[in-house]
């Protein structure tokens, strides 16, 4: 078992959004993404896994194949983003973004 306190992983960068490992399994791996008010994860898909969103702190919009809107907060669970779907994740608000990413191989 293995016990990480996700406050010692939080950093943010003003120039970017930066991506930080928690966990790599054997079938999966889990990240921290931090993002400054205006900073995206640009527009990508994840072949042969399903991916799971937990956010932290802060908001943000999740925009999934071009078209669905999702905002991303504290309490809120997404977890539609297996083969085949596409998606970005901007922070449009006014304070900083973390959220713990979840991914799942299928094979």
């Amino acid at each position: 078992m293995a016990l990480c306190t996700l406050s010692t992983l939080e950093e943010y960068d003003p120039d970017k959004f930066l991506k930080k490992e928690v966990h790599k399994g054997a079938r999966s791996t889990v990240a921290l993404l931090h993002l400054m008010p205006g900073q995206e994860v640009p527009t990508h898909s994840h072949a042969g896994v399903e991916i799971m969103l937990l956010p932290q702190k802060g908001e943000a919009v999740l925009t999934v194949d071009g078209e669905k809107k999702v905002i991303l907060k504290p309490g809120v669970f997404f977890s539609e983003l297996g083969e085949g779907h596409t998606f970005n994740i901007k922070n449009a608000s006014r304070t900083a973004f973390q959220m713990l990413a979840i991914q799942v191989r299928l094979d």
